[in-house]
This record gives C-alpha cells, structure tokens and sequence, in this order.
C-alpha cells in the first residue's frame, strides 16, 4: 500500500508548482538579445530565483522516476525468468527422471570424436546435472589431450581429477598433437603418467592412442620412468618410434593384459628387426593390425608368433625373411577366425609354415602387379588343405588364366582344384580379377568336378573375362554365368543354394549401361529372380581416369519395380478385397505402371547427361593434349634458335679477336693493313650483324605464337575446370 502510494505520490503533477508564465515582449527581450525594460529588470530576480526552484525539483523527480524505472526492470526480469520456471517445472519431463536414467541419457549423448566436450557440457546445465554426471564414472572413461596440456601445474591436476572421476572404471586416452603445431609451441612440464598421492594413473589405462606427431613429448615428459601398464588391452601408434615402446614400455611385464597392437606407416621404424627393436609381447595378442611395411621388418616373423590371434589385418610390401628357428615347425593358429593380407609379394612362406583350423573369413589381395595363379598354384592348394572351416573367401587382383594370350586351354591353373577343397565356403567374392569364361561352366552343380556345394553368395566386382574382345566371348560368360547359377538356385526357404548374385561392370566387353551386349546380360540374369536376388552395379568416370570421381550407380530395371510393387499391390488387394472395387484397383495398377515409367524416363535422361558430360572431358581432355604438343614442339625450335644465336655472336667475337691481334704496331703496316683487311672485316661484321637481326626477328615471331597458343589454351582449360 505504502509502495502504491509512494508512486502515486511521484506521478501527481501538482507536487511541483508551477512557474509563472513569462509574457512575450520579455521572452522576445531576453532571447533577442534586447535591453529589458525597467519594469522587467525588476522582475528578473525574482524569475531567476523561480526557475532555479523549478529545475532543482524536476532534476529530483526524474532522478527518483529512473531509479523506479530501474527496480521496476529488475523485478521485470525476475518475474519472467520465475514464470518461466514456473511454466516448465510441472510440464518439463527430464525433472523427474531418476538420476539412473539422466546418467543413462548422458552417455548416449557423448560424442566419440571430443569426449571433453561433450561430458563437460551436461555437467555446467545445473547443479543437479553436475553432481549426476560426476558421480557417472564411465561418463569419465575417454580422455584426449594435446601437447600443450600440462603447461602448469593447475592443467595436470585437472586431468588427475579426471581419472578420479573415472574411477574404479579403466579409460580411453588419446594424445594427439595441437593443431598447426610449431617448433616453439611449448611442452609439458608435468608427466602424465607420473604416480599421484593415492596411486599410478598409467594403472588405470585401458586404451592408449598416439598420433604421429606428439610422440617426441610421449618420450620426453608424458612417460615417468615407475610407469606401469597393468591394464593397457589396446595399444594404438600412427608412425611409431621404437623408443615409446622401449622407454615407456620397458617389459612385457608392465602390461600382461594387452591384447590389441595397432601400427600404422612402419618406414623406417627402427634399425634393428620389427621382433627385436619393437619388443611387445607378441605371443599374447588377439587383434593384430600393421599398415605399410617393408621386407626388412620381417613382419612374417612376428605374425608366426602371434600363435594367440582372432583377427590379423597385414598391408604393406611382404612379409619378408622368416627366421630359422620357425622354419622348422608348423605354427597353428588355433582361433585365429578373421585375416586380411594386403600384399605387393605372394606371402608362400607363411602360407606353407601355417595351419588355420578356426578360420572362416580371408581375403588376400594384390596392392602391386596381379598375382598370376599359375605361378602359385602348389600354394594355394595347401592353403586350402590348412582353412578346413574358410566360410568367406575375397579374391583382389588375381590373374586366374595362362601367363601367355595362346594358351587358353583348361587345367588347374584357373583355381577348380583349389576351390574344389573349400567344401564349407558360403561366400565368395573377386574384386579385378581376371579369369576365364570356364570358370563359370565348373561353377555348375552337373559340372564333372563339382565345387562349392554350399555356395549362398557369388560377388564378381569389376571382373574381366579373358578374350572378350568380342561381343560373342561376353554373351558365352553371361551365358555360362546364368546356366551356373540357376543350377544352384533353389525354392525360397530352401537352405543350401545361391541367394546373392552381384555382377560389376565392367564384365567382359560391357563398360556402360547400354547396348545390346548389356541389355542380353540383364535379361538372362533377371531371369533367375525371385528365387537368386541379382545386382548389377558398375563404376563409371567423368573424367576418364580412374580413381577421380568415381560414382557408383546402381541399375534400375522395370522388372524390379513392378516386382515389388506386384508384390505390395497383392497384400493390399487381400487386406482391402471387399472394400475396393476393380475399376479402382486397376487404376492404382496404371498409376503404379506409371511411377515406374517416369522413373525409368528420368534414370534414362541422368544416364544421357552422364555420357554426354564424359564425351565432352575427354574431347577437351585430347584437344588440351594437342595444343601441349604443338606448344612442345615450339618450344624445342625456340631453344634451337637461341643456340644458334649464341654460336653466331661467339663466332662474330672470335672474327672481332682475330681482326685486333692482325693489327700493326708500325704506321706504315697500319697504313697498308687498313687499306686491304679493313674493309674484309666491316664487310664480315656487316654480314654477322644481319645474320643476328634475323634471328631475333625469328624468336620475336616464335614467341608471339606462343603467347597466343597459351592464350588460347586458357579459356579451354578455364572450360574444363567448369
């Protein structure tokens, strides 16, 4: 009431009085810059002494009036924010989650690239949220830092705090390097791994990532020397250095619980063998993971005494020397399931020294030239022989005819023998490979050495068929091709026949989706559905090198869109019978025929401008090849010409020498030389002299037309990079 009557009391415009009104002849006098009368200069003192009052009183009021416009914006903004609160308090659900459940909801939102962020984010929310996420331990479990994270004291106890959070649960760390890193950017002060008050934090990690470039700070500070890795399982290195191992894991030891080693880029990792500069206890390993390594770090060794692998995934040049002490025995890999060898040499001496009897899924590739089966038949039959249980087999690069375009005739070479002894196989895959069209014809269940019994899946990626010059060759694989693979198709829900075809262009001859030759192959091949599901798929690019621009674009047929839609149709006719009529549902069939015209029109009008924008890169792409030669050939003449210029202005010198050593020192033999050799030598001067001129016009033209070829060349290639 009071606080009412406060502001009643500011608003009423009779607290102030008001001041006299001044009449116009003394406002006129006062502002004109006129004398007063005498009347008025007695009235001025009196009106100044009125105004003054006046202003002093409104300075007052508005002064008040701005310190409750003020409180009046404070409660404002108080009542909104409480309103606010009050609206979404009742309505909003996430209050009355459990702290169970807001924990559950915390650890779906985490972000696997930036853990800080996203865990520290939810715990500056509120209150409760903060208490909720710290008391969540494996909230805390991954854990990246940079470089420059311990520049102070204050840093490192933040990251001890953390595996406080974290604990009794194992955690994640990932040391990477800051980004745009510099030689002066600081490093840490305080090892990472250093024992705390209460116990070692290199005891508490589970998983442990290097990047490539902080491995200097990871052997200098982030180790401590009393560091032991009791619960290390995962062990990540991009570019490793043999001195983190070394140094930070001085013995098999300090992590007896390691079972993942992944090694990327191994050139030039160490001066001694990969076995003995890089001492990891190899025997005790179930994931092993190396990229890019040579001959010399006798990767072949370390793989054979890893006798207690699930999956090995090897890529990089061969496996190289194996040592004495294992070529005298044959190591088993007793549950070893998953290998994946990506070689530039054919690994026959593993091969030979290795039996896999849990092994169900290999794929071994070429990274170099394709590896002829001729050449190592004799392996990989007893490669077979030794992968009793080999369910998926991927084939990449793998050259399965003669060495020699005349010998086309059957044998072993073109892997019948060799498939012929994985009875358990299931899926089997090519990836540019290049084989025979008989191939297919041993593939039959009625064929005289029947193979693969159990075959479901049958990947033929960018195949090529020998000899398929022709069309005639192409349309005998197709053929041979779909005589196989209905031999072995069977009814729906029946166990053991092939479900999966998936042929890649470019097969035999075909290269794109048109002409004859790719309209016979999807024909013959649709014509296994429903009871094989086929997919055609090819690789095309726009500009005409591989590897740039590559869009995989899968084929799309009448037949399969009325397929499906038949089958819809019927399900809603059976569900819908007594209440559609017929007019209605053969116009939902017309409609249905209709989408899939318009479909087809469009795939048909993307596939023309496809082509069209291919034709067009390589005509520029030849023109563009053509003006480089002519500007070659320019270019040879221009330097040609030079030569020539300098041989002619050193010959002119030499002319110039001689003529002042002929010279005279006496008068009268100067008299007679000038009288006959001087003329003979301006006339030589005067003949070299045009000789020059001549070239230099010859190069001014030749690099006018260069300069015009490359101004021509520009807006072609201006065009091309549209």
């Amino acid at each position: 009431m009071l606080q009412k009557m406060h502001e009643a009391t500011l608003f009423d415009d009779t607290v102030i009085p008001k001041a006299a009104v001044l009449d116009e002849n003394l406002l006129h006098n006062i502002f004109c810059n006129e004398q007063p009368t005498a009347i008025q200069a007695v009235l001025i003192p009196g009106l100044v002494q009125e105004r003054t009052e006046q202003v002093r009183d409104l300075r007052i009021r508005i002064d008040r009036l701005r310190a409750l416009l003020q409180e009046n914006e404070a409660t404002e903004r108080k009542a909104t924010v409480e309103l606010h609160a009050l609206r979404y308090a009742s309505a909003s659900p996430v209050r009355r989650l459990p702290s169970e459940l807001l924990a559950e909801v915390f650890a779906c939102c985490q972000i696997d690239d930036d853990s800080k962020e996203s865990v520290m984010i939810v715990s500056h929310v509120c209150s409760r949220w903060r208490a909720v996420a710290f008391g969540a331990a494996r909230l805390w479990t991954c854990l990246t830092v940079t470089r420059t994270y311990a520049q102070n004291r204050d840093h490192w106890e933040q990251i001890v705090a953390w595996f406080a959070r974290a604990s009794p649960l194992l955690l994640d760390v990932r040391i990477l390097s800051k980004d745009k890193r510099t030689q002066k950017s600081p490093i840490p002060q305080y090892p990472l791994f250093a024992a705390s008050g209460t116990a070692e934090l290199s005891a508490q990690v589970g998983k442990l990532t290097l990047h490539a470039l902080c491995q200097l700070d990871v052997m200098e500070s982030l180790f401590h020397p009393g560091a032991s890795f009791s619960q290390l399982a995962y062990f990540e290195a991009d570019n490793p250095n043999s001195r983190i191992v070394t140094d930070a894991l001085p013995s098999t030891a300090h992590c007896p619980n390691l079972r993942t080693v992944v090694l990327q880029n191994l050139y030039d990792l160490t001066d001694e063998k990969l076995s003995v500069g890089f001492p990891l206890p190899w025997f005790q390993l179930e994931v092993l993971s190396m990229g890019n390594f040579t001959d010399y770090d006798e990767v072949g060794t370390v793989f054979l005494g890893c006798t207690g692998l699930r999956k090995a995934d090897l890529s990089g040049i061969g496996m190289g020397h194996i040592s004495e002490g294992l070529k005298n025995s044959v190591t088993v890999f007793s549950m070893l399931e998953d290998l994946n060898l990506e070689l530039m040499e054919f690994p026959s001496a593993i091969f030979d020294l290795t039996h896999y009897p849990a092994l169900t899924k290999l794929r071994l590739s070429a990274t170099g030239a394709d590896w002829y089966c001729e050449d190592y038949h004799s392996e990989l039959l007893a490669l077979a022989d030794h992968m009793p249980a080999l369910t998926d087999l991927t084939l990449g690069a793998f050259c399965m005819t003669r060495k020699y375009p005349g010998q086309t005739e059957r044998g072993d070479y073109n892997m019948t023998s060799v498939f012929a002894r994985l009875s358990s196989l299931r899926t089997l895959r090519f990836e540019d490979c290049y084989m025979h069209h008989w191939f297919f014809a041993g593939l039959r269940l009625d064929a005289e050495l029947a193979i693969l019994p159990h075959l479901e899946t049958l990947d033929l990626s960018d195949t090529k068929i020998a000899g398929a010059a022709c069309e005639d060759t192409t349309r005998l694989a197709t053929e041979e091709l779909y005589r196989a693979v209905k031999s072995r198709a069977g009814p729906p829900g029946c166990g053991e026949s092939l479900r999966l075809l998936r042929v890649g262009l470019p097969f035999g001859v075909i290269k794109i989706e048109v002409g004859p030759v790719y309209d016979y192959l999807v024909k013959r091949l649709h014509c296994l559905r429903p009871e094989v599901h086929v997919e055609i798929e090819y690789w095309t690019s726009l500009l005409g090198s591989p590897g740039m621009f590559d869009f995989k674009i899968g084929s799309l047929r009448r037949s399969e869109y009325e397929e499906e839609d038949r089958v819809s149709l019927n399900q809603w006719e059976r569900k819908h019978a007594r209440r559609v009529p017929a007019s209605l549902r053969q116009a939902g069939q017309a409609g249905i025929y209709r989408r899939v015209d318009n479909l087809q029109k469009k795939l048909k009008v993307v596939r023309a401008q496809s082509m069209t924008v291919a034709s067009s890169e390589t005509e520029s792409l030849r023109r563009m090849s053509q003006i480089r030669a002519r500007l070659d050939i320019i270019r040879g003449q221009h330097q040609q010409d030079q030569v020539s210029r300098i041989k002619i202005e050193q010959e002119l010198k030499n002319v110039k020498h001689r003529m002042q050593k002929k010279l005279p020192v006496k008068n009268r033999v100067k008299v007679a030389f000038e009288s006959t050799a001087e003329p003979v030598a301006h006339i030589e001067e005067r003949r070299v002299i045009r000789e020059i001129e001549k070239l230099k016009r010859s190069r001014y033209s030749v690099e006018e037309k260069i300069e015009n070829e490359s101004h021509e060349q520009a807006p072609n290639e201006a065009d091309e990079s549209h």
